[in-house]
């Protein structure tokens, strides 16, 4: 880890973190309740996950939620939770209870802790392809920008970067303000989907979410 807080974990590594994002449609109004009094109190018990990220978008009570979640490998988060919603472990009693339901999960590449001094209120996910051969590229100016970014002041207050497969990603970052957002990412508060570097990727597609505060976290160390 540098002295900044990124951490690489190199890709293939035994035993590498996980980064998993459940995003879904609750079907009715009361499932913000569910979450927090029943699924996300139990899902902070469970051995091998470290950290729980939780926003939603409107408009309404029924617009997009997402679940991101941090483990310590592989093997924790499907004993946990399980591969797919297939055969469901966590609380399938709820499934039915969401709808327009994606999941992804992939080894992280590069974390920046938490602990910068604000409070954070916007959950950022960046999913994108690199152009062939630039992956490595991508990932270096990437650790270069947040790192510049942090020392600035204007960096995210978390940002995990994992690897999809096939030169695919996905950027998970949480930050204080929408002005730091579109500061920090080279676009605006009016528009705050653009991204650095966008020269070396294919394709690549920005969601904003409010993040939920106070959400159940694992006990630390």
């Amino acid at each position: 880890m540098t002295e900044s807080g990124l951490e690489r974990t190199p890709s293939g590594a035994h035993g590498e973190r996980i980064l998993r994002v459940y995003r879904f449609r609750p079907v009715r109004t009361a499932f913000d309740a569910i979450l927090r009094d029943v699924m996300l109190p139990d899902l902070a018990t469970v051995d091998g996950i470290e950290e729980i990220v939780v926003g939603r978008r409107g408009p309404g009570e029924l617009g997009e939620r997402l679940i991101a979640t941090l483990w310590s490998s592989e093997a924790a988060m499907l004993a946990a939770v399980g591969e797919s919603f297939d055969r469901p472990l966590f609380h399938p009693e709820l499934l039915d209870e969401t709808s327009e339901r994606r999941l992804d999960k992939a080894p992280i590449l590069l974390d920046v802790g938490a602990g910068l001094p604000r409070e954070p209120q916007v959950v950022r996910l960046l999913t994108g392809r690199t152009r062939p051969a630039a992956r490595d590229a991508y990932l270096e100016e990437a650790r270069a920008g947040t790192e510049a970014d942090v020392a600035a002041g204007r960096g995210p207050t978390r940002l995990c970067l994992a690897d999809l497969g096939d030169d695919r990603f996905m950027t998970l970052s949480i930050w204080g303000q929408w002005s730091t957002v579109g500061e920090a990412t080279g676009g605006s508060v009016q528009d705050p989907t653009a991204t650095r570097h966008s020269e070396l990727l294919l394709e690549w597609h920005v969601d904003h979410y409010e993040l939920l505060p106070d959400i159940p976290q694992p006990p630390r160390d």
